[in-house]
């Protein structure tokens, strides 16, 4: 059991950690780029420039991770689990202390 709850924090936080540093990539990328194309969107420098800080971000996390949780990152199964968790949570915690009209 205590492997499993390894696992899923490594998975968790190298999940976190690969869009956060891929978002701060894309953020610098963006507010750097001095020119921009004639319909007013982002030149391919800055389109690549952003797809490598992401392709970077992905490779460092699994490089960093991979012993712990197998370097499988996806947020789609990572992050579910704990909005669920979370919506119980605030469920449970607002019918114990409020006054609602659903009956218990």
């Amino acid at each position: 059991m205590e492997s499993h709850l390894v696992a899923t924090l490594g998975e968790f936080v190298g999940t976190f950690l690969f869009l956060y540093f891929a978002y701060a990539g894309n953020l610098m990328a963006a507010s750097l780029a001095s020119t921009t194309t004639p319909s007013g969107g982002m030149t391919s420098e800055t389109v690549i420039f952003i797809s490598l800080a992401y392709s970077f971000s992905l490779l460092v996390n699994v490089w960093a991770f991979y012993r712990i949780s197998g370097g499988l990152f996806n947020p789609a199964v990572c992050y579910p689990p704990l909005f669920i968790f979370l919506a119980l949570f605030f469920f449970v915690s607002l019918r114990l202390h409020t006054d609602s009209p659903l009956p218990r």
